[in-house]
């Protein structure tokens, strides 16, 4: 049986913005409790992964952040869709004279997260420049 979309549990991709933020204290960790609630879930994406890993120092670093902070994410795939979405967000953003107003990294995550119904859960003005351009776009800013 499946659910009616209404009660289908919510992925929340969590960006780096906020990650980091709570490593540093900026944000409190307990921050993310209400985004997993009623069977909804805390998620990953290739690109999102690649960014937060990228800014490791060593392998040692690399192999404890990704055990530490990823390993235990749900991770949301990109489909064949999500790069004619994710040019399609671009080209909204230009059009609408929001040139340059969210990176490529972003645009990816945006795209991946429409494509899952998912939630981008961020710190990061780029997500709400895309949600001008795309109402099926969901973010939230903690």
């Amino acid at each position: 049986m499946t659910l009616p979309f209404d009660e289908r549990p919510v992925p929340h991709i969590v960006d780096n913005s906020v990650w980091s933020r709570i490593q540093i204290g900026q944000i409190r960790g307990t921050a993310l409790e209400s985004f997993t609630v009623g069977g909804n879930f805390l998620a990953a994406c290739a690109p999102q992964l690649l960014e937060a890993l990228y800014s490791t120092r060593s392998p040692r670093e690399w192999e404890s952040e990704y055990a530490t902070n990823w390993e235990f994410l749900d991770v949301l795939h990109p489909g064949v869709e999500t790069h004619a979405v994710s040019v399609e967000l671009q080209r909204r953003l230009w059009h609408s004279g929001k040139v340059r107003a969210a990176g490529p990294v972003d645009t990816m995550i945006a795209a991946i997260a429409i494509r899952h119904d998912a939630v981008v859960v961020h710190r990061d003005s780029d997500y709400e420049r895309i949600a001008e351009v795309a109402p099926e776009f969901r973010q939230v800013r903690v």
